[in-house]
């Protein structure tokens, strides 16, 4: 077998196994996601900081839909900042509904994730 065979095999292998690792790790989170949210026992899990205009604007939103939620302060709260961190949080809002993941503020995302059972 020629070197550029076995590079080439090497390298395909290589490329397999870190997708492999992605969709476990991806697996991962949504289980993480689903744990959280039974921890909780709420519809949605939102962590967000009291400085976040967006996060303001979730809050009214999910006050005025009567959804059944907790915020966790990612600054303030020691659990809320584990489990935003946990989840791969880099930015507020970040939600977890109906064991989804969803980043950032979209009315729309989180009624689907809402609506899918």
């Amino acid at each position: 077998m020629t070197i550029n065979k076995r590079l080439s095999i090497a390298l395909l292998l290589l490329v397999m196994g870190l997708l492999g690792f992605a969709i476990y790790q991806l697996n991962a989170v949504n289980r993480l996601a689903a744990e959280i949210q039974a921890e909780h026992q709420v519809d949605v899990v939102m962590y967000g900081a009291t400085w976040c205009g967006v996060c303001a604007r979730a809050r009214q939103d999910l006050a005025q839909a009567n959804i059944n939620y907790i915020e966790l302060n990612v600054e303030a709260s020691d659990v809320g900042n584990r489990q935003f961190r946990q989840l791969g949080g880099t930015g507020v809002p970040l939600f977890v509904a109906n064991g989804k993941l969803i980043r950032g503020y979209s009315p729309q995302q989180l009624q689907l994730a809402l609506q899918s059972n």
